[in-house]
């Protein structure tokens, strides 16, 4: 149904199958008459009937009057212009036409807005919102548009507690399935959540267990001796991708298949999560949804002196992007660790600086976050 498809990605080209407008009409409330009736002004003329929006057209029209017609209302072929009445002065059957007439004024001629046969929009587009009323005004109730995954995001740790538990020694609140869900529930058909899933095998290989068309998991990727995601995944008969990218944060990221499944597997660190739900996940679930365009589209920039920030890996790190004398100009984020999910704070997207030794001046480009996450 074309409520529901709204955000979707287009299956089909969606090809006008009507006129709109299917009939010549009115723009304005006036009145309709031949423009070479008016060879100077003020010129009255004969007005005897009234057509409203709704009507159709009188059988018997009479070239030589004036047609009282309101906005909508057809126009006979007969008549090319419509005078406005803030233009006129009538009575009951006469008008009296004080301004020029320019052939075709106020008239909305047939297809004017949409001609049978234009092509409205392409497969891979989305259907945004204001699309809606263009789609009905052809007469479209219905849209094929590319199903949306089925998403399970799973936050892992023993040190992870839910909002509303008490908070212990040693733990810390689940933030990860928040900045996962935000970021990508546009993407997905559905959302389902596992908060604080222990580090253990048993407990993880219960989430590779599930059905959904892609799983994605905060933890559990890097070095340490808990971190078992990428061996269970294995056990479980899943197929790696990747895992660890020359990246800063995020380095840890861990991707693997399943027929026709999809794992993401996140680092723990709330910015690591964040950076890398933006740059890796959110082009992959675009693209399964059927978007003809979803890798991020980075712009040149330069660095502000004032935020270097050394690394032998890509920096993708939030901070502000500006415009400075014609320049675009990039301050990093004052928070430098990638469990500073405050470093988002105030960002205007991410910075990347891309270098092949650590001591190399960077290549600098900046990624606005509503280009990141833009449908």
């Amino acid at each position: 149904e074309l409520e529901e498809a709204i955000g979707s990605y287009l299956a089909t080209d969606i090809v006008s199958t009507m006129n709109v407008s299917p009939f010549r009409n009115s723009a304005m409330d006036g009145f309709a008459i031949r423009a070479n009736m008016i060879s100077s002004v003020p010129t009255t003329l004969e007005c005897t009937d009234t057509i409203f929006a709704g009507d159709s057209v009188p059988e018997q029209i009479d070239q030589s009057e004036a047609l009282k017609v309101m906005t909508g209302a057809p126009v006979p072929d007969q008549f090319d212009s419509v005078v406005r009445f803030e233009d006129t002065d009538y009575d009951e059957r006469t008008v009296t036409i004080n301004v020029d007439v320019i052939k075709g004024q106020n008239l909305r001629e047939v297809g004017e807005d949409l001609a049978k046969g234009d092509l409205i929009l392409e497969r891979g587009d989305v259907l945004h919102p204001l699309y809606s009323g263009i789609m009905a005004s052809v007469g479209i109730n219905q849209v094929a548009v590319i199903s949306k995954p089925r998403v399970l995001i799973v936050s892992t740790g023993n040190e992870l507690i839910s909002q509303g538990e008490t908070l212990q020694f040693g733990q810390i609140f689940d933030s990860n399935s928040y900045t996962i869900k935000a970021i990508t529930h546009r993407f997905c058909s559905t959302v389902d959540t596992i908060k604080a899933v222990a580090d253990d095998r048993e407990s993880l290989r219960q989430v590779f267990q599930s059905e959904h068309d892609v799983i994605i998991t905060s933890g559990g990727v890097s070095a340490g001796e808990k971190d078992y995601l990428p061996v269970v995944a294995k056990e479980c008969g899943w197929e790696p991708l990747f895992h660890k990218v020359r990246i800063k944060p995020g380095k840890p990221i861990f991707v693997a298949t399943r027929k026709k499944q999809i794992f993401f597997g996140l680092p723990g660190n709330p910015l690591s999560t964040a950076v890398t739900c933006a740059t890796i996940l959110l082009p992959a679930l675009k693209k399964m949804c059927g978007a003809r365009t979803y890798l991020p589209e980075l712009t040149d920039a330069i660095l502000d002196e004032s935020s270097p920030m050394k690394s032998g890996r890509t920096v993708i790190w939030p901070g502000k992007i500006e415009c400075r004398n014609g320049q675009v100009v990039a301050t990093i984020s004052a928070k430098r660790s990638s469990a500073a999910l405050s470093a988002l704070l105030g960002s205007d997207g991410l910075i990347f600086l891309f270098r092949d030794k650590p001591d190399d001046i960077p290549i600098v480009k900046v990624l606005p976050w509503h280009q990141i996450l833009h449908t």
